[in-house]
């Protein structure tokens, strides 16, 4: 048994609290759903901005690398110039491009192989190209995509995805039993003649919850504790969305300074407390893989729920 427990740091970047709309495949801030057409057209990253200005000085002096997930409508529009050499610090990987509703579950406009592989393409070619890196993983906006969303990241050369969590209906019941308590290993993904490393993650500890106090920071120290006692030279991945730090999706309304003090120095000290532990060790999704070899099991997952009619 190791003695450590590896933790990626997954941050999702994309538009201040981004949701799926009927008629339109790009996904609209929370605050604009029910405006007249022209302000749902506008695209706002104020709370995106203002938590990478706070998260990325932090983990730089920390010395905590991690994975970004950015969507290439955000470095589009990127002009932080200081933000910018700060991410190249951290790995870079996929968000979608204007976080589309890949399966039209809400926008009721199901996209097809050949517009999933534009939409991907255009977006790794535009944080390749303004992000100076090409990104690795790829992580499904809302957490939805299908065969030909795997078809799409194996022909564009992605190293893995991470947007199954392991409560999804997905996969086999033998395999989700083994790992729902436990550090995560890597595993291959079969979708037909397709082939794809997967990195799947514990959805409760998504820090959503504590951004919209429904579970107090204690609550991940916990659950970090139990993946400990069972240990096993794996991984667990925390994740979250930097507008989340000024945001609440509950209340819809950017937070006041005090609100947003109180987050993120909730959020460093819950960090700080996991890196002055022994037993821990940050990593970014693509260094773990390095670290470990990669099981010979494939899983095949069931493509039969919402995420993959």
């Amino acid at each position: 048994m190791s003695d450590d427990l590896y933790v990626c740091l997954a941050i999702d970047i994309d538009r201040d609290a981004v949701v799926p709309v009927k008629g339109k495949i790009e996904g609209v801030n929370h605050f604009l759903v029910g405006k007249k057409k022209t302000s749902r057209n506008k695209v706002l990253y104020d709370g995106t901005i203002k938590g990478l200005e706070i998260l990325m000085p932090f983990l730089k002096k920390k010395n905590i690398q991690c994975t970004l997930f950015m969507e290439g409508n955000f470095v589009k529009h990127f002009e932080n110039e200081d933000i910018l050499d700060s991410i190249l610090f951290h790995e870079v990987s996929c968000h979608g491009m204007d976080h589309e509703d890949l399966l039209g579950i809400n926008s009721g406009i199901k996209l097809n192989y050949s517009t999933q592989k534009k939409i991907i393409g255009t977006a790794t070619k535009m944080i390749e190209k303004i992000i100076g890196k090409r990104p690795l993983g790829f992580r499904a906006p809302y957490l939805r995509l299908n065969k030909d969303t795997f078809h799409v990241l194996v022909d564009q050369k992605y190293v893995y995805d991470s947007s199954l969590s392991i409560s999804n209906d997905v996969w086999p019941d033998s395999f989700k039993t083994r790992i729902i308590e436990t550090p995560l290993f890597p595993c291959y993904i079969q979708t037909e003649n397709y082939k794809i490393t997967e990195m799947p993650f514990h959805l409760n500890l998504y820090l959503w919850q504590f951004f919209e106090k429904k579970k107090s920071i204690d609550f991940y120290e916990y659950a970090i504790n139990k993946l400990f006692k069972n240990r096993n030279g794996g991984y667990c991945m925390i994740s979250m969305h930097p507008w989340h730090i000024c945001y609440s999706m509950d209340e819809q309304r950017y937070l006041e300074e005090k609100e947003i003090e109180y987050n993120y120095t909730s959020f460093f000290q819950f960090l700080e407390k996991l890196a002055n532990r022994s037993f821990v060790k940050f990593t970014t999704i693509s260094e773990f893989l390095t670290k470990t070899d990669l099981p010979d099991e494939v899983v095949e997952i069931y493509f039969c729920n919402n995420h993959f009619p």
